[in-house]
């Protein structure tokens, strides 16, 4: 498996964080259908475990930080560059 880390500091509040994780989530589900993508917040909503054809990972929302951790199978692993851009790109329009 090919594994994909992001960390971003950011300054908001958490529950800003988890109010837009959640957006993002959404937005997610509806695109990555076709992958069969789901979701699951842990009890407290310090994390969200996700999953679909090809990937499984998380999103840590701290309160300093906000990491991203993703395993791609064999299959997924051409995508890892364009995988690690959009996370970037989603990371800096909805969290930072």
């Amino acid at each position: 498996m090919t594994r994909i880390e992001y960390r971003k500091p950011h300054q908001r509040s958490v529950e800003d964080l988890r109010n837009r994780a959640a957006e993002l989530l959404d937005s997610l589900q509806s695109r990555l259908a076709t992958f069969d993508f789901d979701f699951e917040w842990r009890p407290d909503r310090s994390a969200v475990d996700f999953s679909g054809r090809g990937f499984k990972g998380r999103v840590e929302l701290g309160a300093c930080e906000v990491y991203f951790l993703i395993d791609l199978s064999l299959t997924m692993t051409p995508f890892k560059g364009l995988i690690e851009s959009r996370i970037e790109d989603a990371v800096n329009r909805l969290f930072v």
